[in-house]
């Protein structure tokens, strides 16, 4: 296992404009990632296997462009919701018919809300408020939550 130091936790903060919180950086200071990776299988869109090497956790100091793309994974899961019409919340008002206006809607709403910091695959930790309380979410596509049916 590699640790962080407090330097790279607030550095991590600051270059992504997030916050852990203090039991997540306790853990980021034990155990902040491994210095190995393993090989899984990945999915093209066309369903072709490919072997790929990850890392378990993600290495807040190394993996800036795969950080960045998770931070985006929950509005764009969520923004595909909106424009195929599985998501549209009361709050909302009416739902506009043209997708430009959902976007603004969906995105003035979404960037209210606290950051969502990514821990592990489609696992994550809500930033705000500062507490060992948040919970962690899993943040499923929808296609993939549409495919369970009814329950």
């Amino acid at each position: 296992w590699v640790g962080m130091t407090d330097e790279e936790i607030k550095r991590a903060e600051e270059t992504y404009n997030i916050r852990f919180t203090d039991s997540h950086k306790l853990f980021l200071k034990i155990l902040h990632t491994i210095d190995k990776k393993q090989i899984v299988s990945e999915y093209d869109s066309k369903g072709n296997e490919k072997q790929i090497e990850k890392s378990l956790f993600f290495n807040w100091n190394t993996d800036q462009e795969k950080i960045k793309e998770y931070l985006k994974w929950p509005s764009n899961i969520l923004l595909k919701g909106v424009l195929n019409d599985t998501i549209w919340l009361d709050s909302w008002g009416e739902k506009p018919i043209s997708d430009t206006e959902k976007e603004v809607t969906f995105f003035k709403w979404f960037e209210e809300l606290p950051k969502l910091v990514p821990l592990n695959s489609h696992r994550f930790a809500i930033s705000q408020p500062i507490s060992s309380e948040n919970p962690i979410l899993s943040i499923q596509s929808i296609s993939w939550i549409n495919s369970l049916g009814d329950f």
